[in-house]
């Protein structure tokens, strides 16, 4: 035996699965949207802004490379104190 109560609630309702949107998701997604190409805007401007800076290099500065201080220990001054 089974109580008819046990159904109900039980049931799918087919409204469910149709898709929610309405005015207020609408402006929340164009809001983001908005924000989205305003970011990448910003940085393809930033891109563009880098790409017309000057820059001169040196010779010197352009073929320097640090080299590491614990590498070669012969010569190194020792402070007495």
């Amino acid at each position: 035996m089974r109580p008819t109560c046990l159904d109900y609630g039980t049931g799918r309702n087919p409204a469910d699965l149709l898709p929610k949107c309405g005015r207020k998701q609408d402006l929340i997604e164009k809001a983001i949207a908005d924000q989205v190409a305003d970011e990448q805007r910003q940085r393809v401007e930033a891109e563009d802004r880098k790409m017309q800076q000057r820059c001169f290099d040196t010779t010197n500065k352009s073929t320097f490379s640090e080299h590491s201080l614990c590498e070669n220990v012969v010569g190194r001054k020792v402070m007495v104190t």
